[in-house]
């Protein structure tokens, strides 16, 4: 089975252009998308012999109805989901939401790019260190 990524996003725009990048760039990763909390839970909770665990999990840090860093702590309260890195996405920077993301246990957390240029790279540099520098644990 091919890695994938599970991606909280109610937006279509944003959907629609993160897998423009990819399939673009022929990323070896699949993706998956949700438009909320609880779908994604569901999802998740849906996985078992027949459908891995996704790689990473993206979150909209604005996705709702659960407040992101309490969806963070109930993944890394599980332990099937725990080992899952859970990188947090916010159109801004917003401090206190980040502190509350990394306490939770979130791994990265990424402000999304306006810019065509900028967001390729971002992109980018996300595959590059995700799926080609650190080694996951192939959930």
């Amino acid at each position: 089975m091919k890695d994938y990524i599970l991606m909280l996003e109610p937006d279509l725009d944003d959907r629609h252009i993160v897998k423009h990048f990819f399939e673009a760039r022929n990323y070896p990763v699949e993706l998956e998308f949700v438009h909320d909390t609880d779908q994604l839970l569901a999802c998740l909770h849906a996985c078992g012999p027949w459908k891995k665990l996704p790689a990473l999990i993206l979150v909209n840090l604005y996705a709702g109805p659960v407040k992101t860093p309490v969806l963070i702590q109930t993944l890394k309260q599980d332990v099937v989901t725990a080992p899952i890195p859970v990188i947090v996405l916010s159109g801004n920077k917003n401090p206190e939401a980040m502190r509350a993301c990394y306490s939770a246990g979130a791994a990265s957390f990424v402000i999304k790019p306006d810019l065509f240029h900028t967001t390729d790279e971002k992109i980018s540099n996300f595959f590059n260190y995700w799926f080609r520098t650190v080694e996951l644990t192939g959930a």
